[in-house]
């Protein structure tokens, strides 16, 4: 397991105290399923996103949309 720091703001501190405290768990424990819940959340369960005709992403990328044909 690799180590890394996280730096909650006040009120999350609090807030996680609380969580600990009712939840009889440790704090490392519950960080770790919060990134494990960001990560199935954004990775595993998100389909994937279809970008839209005039959106930013596809912007410069007609040539992609038309195969190339340049109509």
């Amino acid at each position: 397991m690799a180590e890394a720091s996280v730096y909650p703001g006040e009120e999350q501190r609090r807030d996680l105290g609380q969580v600990v405290a009712l939840a009889g768990r440790s704090q490392a424990g519950l960080v770790r399923d919060g990134i494990s819940r960001v990560i199935r959340d954004h990775l595993i369960e998100r389909p994937p996103v279809k970008a839209r005709f005039g959106s930013p992403a596809m912007a410069g990328r007609s040539d992609e949309s038309t195969d190339g044909s340049g109509a």
